[in-house]
């Protein structure tokens, strides 16, 4: 009988997990404390004893890492949050969280303490490819529990048709949609797909896009369903060194924007018709006395546009050394142009590597703190982001002119611009849904750079951009506790997952690169936890016929500091631990004393238990039962059924109050 031979071209099965096994284990001093269970994908690496007695545990993961300390207290947190790792003395390890907080390990004996800087180091360190993020791990693992498969969002292009249709972009003879870029050919950090004027070519697209920086040509975001105006976004004009370079597309294109508003207001109104509107359309002129005749002509109020540039004058002009600039009102007579002076991403830097130091030493009793804070310049920094926004809502909504906004490439400041005033001006933005798409659209489609923001990239430029803007939305929610149908723990769980490497969303600087890597795929959509875990969110104080524009007193004096995401103690306390401090803060107790094996875990109860953040200070109502009656799912049910909304009367300054009250 011959034998039995494999052809070295045979295929073997692989399973998903097979591709990331599970790493090898080192116990410094013997067995592992039963304090915690493996998540899926999940390897423990290292534990030691700590403590100046030996009576503390430090383990670490390639997702967590976790210090049990006396009297039952702990810390728990993602290895993506740990900022930096310095010893301050040979015994001493002080590690620094990206959001602003920080804890020490002492040891006792100098050589653990270095042993175990160099162990931190080593697992902050930037991963050589980006499929070494714990975030395909974590779905490889799950994809073999066949937990997933029907659970991922819809089509990455769902929320861009939905939002044209609600928007009325949708067969409108004056806005088509742009697909030139679907293959990302002329901008590689913009969308598939984009809102230009029906005028506009392909090709003098493509020319535009020449004349912007990074190729981010205006695009349409938003639009008026009242009055037409829209919003747009783009990057700094390439004026050069002298600011004479033109480009006769793109001055085409604001004219084409500016009158397609007045047209589509004079349409809605009965002052023209969609014959006019063809006429206009082909016409080239911003004149429309030559498209509609003199008498329809003056019922049309003449296009102009106002152009926001979020930087100084000052920083506009020294762009033009770099080949960039502002727009000339020679050039583009339609404008007005104003400057928000609204500072970059290296002061906004500085601004909260000082809030984060003042914030690590909040035990001390200062008498200067609050003007500790203010030289700080995180709540200047913050009440000049909401002034702009509410300039722009005002353009909108009041004056019904479009607006375009940009700064030097048009993917930091502009992407908190935008956003913010969307937040002003539409109701939508404010449910669940809405602030997905909101999300999706100006921060992860529109190509805001979180991979260097963030530190996921060997090449970064670090700074809270997003956080930020988490931290205006949070300023909005304290002026207005009944227009947001979220709460603040959604915001919280949101900027740490920014963060902590367990999701696919905020890994990459663009769209390309997140369909380059197959992110959809292999790896686990935050949105997806988000909306399963949604009760957890929910504002009891929303009104859905809340419905107005809102518009937030801006000054500092009426802004505080986001103490529930800068602030909160590290530690917290293990279940039928004495809480002593003002309790957990960093992980759900669940998620480190979760009974047995891996794969009999929930793949997304798991997820939202090992975010950080989960204030002991409950927020809402659903918070507040859930610590009194955490996992009695029966009883907890019962509970929610009897309880109701507190009465609210007053401003929204007064319902601010007694929603923290609550």
């Amino acid at each position: 009988m011959a034998e039995d031979r494999h052809s070295p071209y045979d295929l073997e099965v692989l399973r998903s997990s097979e591709l990331f096994p599970k790493k090898e284990f080192v116990c410094d001093d013997g067995p592992l404390p039963e304090i915690t269970t493996a998540m899926h994908g999940e390897s423990f690496l290292f534990c030691s004893r700590c403590g100046k007695d030996n009576s503390q545990f430090v383990l670490l993961s390639t997702y967590r890492l976790i210090v049990l300390l006396p009297s039952q207290w702990f810390i728990v947190v993602p290895v993506g949050m740990l900022l930096s790792v310095e010893a301050p003395d040979t015994l001493t390890l002080v590690v620094k969280f990206k959001d602003s907080r920080h804890c020490s390990i002492q040891f006792s004996s100098g050589d653990r303490c270095t042993l175990w800087q160099s162990r931190l180091l080593s697992a902050i360190s930037v991963p050589s490819q980006v499929q070494d993020f714990f975030a395909f791990a974590f779905h490889a693992w799950l994809i073999d529990t066949n937990e997933l498969l029907s659970q991922q969002s819809p089509d990455s292009l769902s929320w861009f048709y939905g939002e044209s249709a609600r928007l009325g972009f949708q067969n409108h003879p004056l806005w088509r949609s742009s697909d030139g870029n679907f293959e990302f050919d002329i901008c590689h950090s913009y969308p598939r797909l984009t809102i230009v004027p029906a005028s506009m070519k392909e090709d003098d697209v493509r020319r535009v896009a020449k004349h912007r920086s990074q190729g981010r040509y205006p695009a349409i975001v938003w639009r008026h369903r009242g009055n037409g105006a829209v919003l747009a976004r783009c990057s700094q004009p390439l004026v050069g060194l002298l600011g004479y370079q033109r480009c006769i597309e793109d001055e085409k294109l604001i004219e084409e924007i500016a009158k397609a508003v007045v047209l589509d207001r004079a349409l809605a109104t009965g002052v023209i018709n969609r014959t006019d509107v063809g006429a206009a359309v082909e016409d080239t002129s911003i004149n429309l006395r030559s498209a509609l005749g003199e008498a329809k002509a003056a019922l049309v109020a003449p296009p102009t546009m106002l152009v926001v540039d979020m930087r100084t004058y000052t920083a506009a002009m020294a762009n033009r050394g770099r080949g960039g600039g502002t727009e000339c009102k020679d050039y583009y007579p339609c404008i007005d142009a104003v400057f928000h002076k609204v500072p970059n991403i290296h002061a906004v830097a500085q601004s909260f590597d000082g809030l984060s130091s003042l914030c690590q030493h909040q035990t001390t009793n200062s008498l200067s703190w609050l003007s500790q804070l203010e030289n700080t310049q995180w709540l200047n920094y913050l009440s000049g982001l909401l002034e702009s926004a509410v300039h722009i809502a005002h353009t909108l909504c009041v004056e019904a002119r479009p607006v375009l906004v940009h700064c030097s490439d048009g993917w930091d400041r502009t992407a908190q611009a935008t956003a913010l005033t969307q937040l002003l001006v539409d109701p939508f933005y404010r449910t669940f849904e809405g602030f997905t798409i909101l999300v999706k659209r100006e921060w992860l489609a529109f190509g805001h750079k979180f991979a260097s923001r963030c530190g996921h990239a060997a090449h970064t430029e670090p700074s809270p951009i997003f956080v930020q803007w988490l931290d205006a939305a949070h300023q909005l929610m304290r002026q207005f506790p009944m227009a947001f149908e979220y709460n603040e723990t959604f915001l919280i769980k949101l900027a740490t997952h920014v963060y902590s490497h367990l999701f696919g969303n905020f890994l990459c600087n663009r769209e390309k690169d997140r369909i380059d890597h197959t992110m959809k795929a292999k790896t686990l959509d935050i949105w997806v936890v988000l909306n399963k875990d949604r009760k957890d969110f929910i504002n009891y104080l929303y009104n859905k016929q809340h419905n107005d524009v809102i518009v937030p007193k801006f000054g500092v004096q009426h802004l505080t500091l986001w103490t529930r995401m800068y602030m909160q103690p590290v530690r917290q306390v293990m279940p039928g631990g004495t809480n002593v401090m003002e309790g957990p803060n960093l992980l759900s107790p669940a998620a480190v004393t979760t009974p047995g094996p891996e794969h009999d875990s929930n793949p997304f109860e798991v997820a939202m238990r090992a975010s950080l953040q989960v204030s002991s200070k409950p927020n809402s109502l659903l918070e507040c039962l859930q610590v009194q009656q955490r996992n009695k799912d029966s009883v907890r049910s019962d509970h929610r059924s009897s309880l109701s909304p507190p009465p609210v009367t007053g401003d929204a300054e007064s319902s601010s109050q007694q929603q923290q009250q609550q």
